[in-house]
Order: structure tokens, then sequence, then C-alpha cells
């Protein structure tokens, strides 16, 4: 397996899904990030993360720069979240491709973007799913349902700005 990664490092970066509860050198410098797949090579960047956490889950924005191009890293992605428990709930490829997964009661969201010189940006947001959140939250609005009207005050006509 050490001279297939050597090799491959050779002539282009290879995608090498991270392992659950993995605590070699490389993943180790992810932690607490564990329920999601890491590309090989990423590094993590520390003054764009924020990553609050306790012993099972983490809510949060990690950003990592990676080798890959946009294509390969949104393949990546779209296959590996699956095999960490994650389920598609919509993707888009674009100038900035964007993933979005659900499992349990949280949601991640997955911004690929290219990087200034070369490589890739990638941007995990980590969060409680919305509508469960405003379920368990007193006092909380709710989404409207589509037979319920949207209630609004007429606001004031602005004020005239010619002198």
């Amino acid at each position: 397996m050490a001279a297939a990664l050597l090799a491959s490092g050779c002539s282009n970066q290879s995608l090498i899904q991270s392992p659950k509860g993995s605590a070699d050198a490389e993943t180790a410098k992810f932690e607490p990030i564990r329920d999601i797949p890491i590309p090989a090579g990423s590094s993590l960047d520390n003054d764009r993360s924020l990553i609050l956490s306790n012993e099972k889950e983490w809510t949060g924005r990690l950003v990592l720069k990676a080798d890959p191009t946009m294509p390969k890293l949104f393949a990546y992605y779209a296959q590996h979240m699956r095999s960490f428990g994650w389920q598609p709930v919509a993707s888009i490829m674009g100038e900035t491709s964007v993933l979005t997964f659900v499992q349990g009661q949280r949601a991640a969201t997955v911004q690929i973007k290219p990087a200034m010189l070369f490589g890739s940006v990638v941007t995990v947001t980590m969060a409680p799913r919305h509508a469960d959140t405003l379920a368990t939250q007193p006092g909380a609005t709710r989404p409207l349902l589509p037979d319920q009207a949207i209630q609004t005050d007429r606001l004031p006509a602005p004020a005239s700005t010619r002198r």
C-alpha cells in the first residue's frame, strides 16, 4: 500500500478516504474530526477554521487546503461522505461547488473552490439540522406552511432625499 501511495504521489495526487477512528499521524492533525472524510495530503487552515467540539461530535467550520482539482474533490466528497453515514441532500457543481448532507440531527455543507495559486480550498460547515433546531427551542418561530399567509405591516413611505 505504501508503494502505491508513493507511486501515485509522483504522477497525480490520490484521494484516500480517512478511516473512521484512525489514530495515525495523517488524521491525528484533524482531531476531533472523525466523522467526515479528509483527502490525503490536505492541510488545515487554522486561521479560517472554527471547531467547537465535545467527545462525540463537532460544530463549526473546517477549512482545508487540498491539492486535487475541484472535480476530483467534488467526486471524492460525493462518494466518501456516504461511507461515513451521511445522506446527500443537494449538490451543485460550478465556480464554487456545494454539496449538502444530513446525518441524524446534523447537517454538513461542503464548499469547494479553487485556491489562489493551485489546488482547492474545501470548507466544511457542520451544524444542527435547522428544522430540528427550531422544533426544540421554546418560542422559536417556525417555517410557514404553504397555505399560511405571510403577515406584514405597512411601512411608511421613504423620506424624500431632495433638498
